[in-house]
């Protein structure tokens, strides 16, 4: 499930106010951010 970050990304994507390779690094960084099996969160 994606998060309320990754809407705001995008929002701000069609708002205009970042480039789509922004955004696509932005939502890497989100995908990289999910929890690992092994992580303590």
């Amino acid at each position: 499930m994606l998060g309320k970050e990754f809407f705001a990304v995008l929002n701000a994507a069609i708002s205009g106010q970042m480039g789509w390779r922004r955004v696509a690094r932005a939502v890497t960084a989100l995908r990289a951010q999910k929890p690992v099996s092994k992580s303590p969160n």
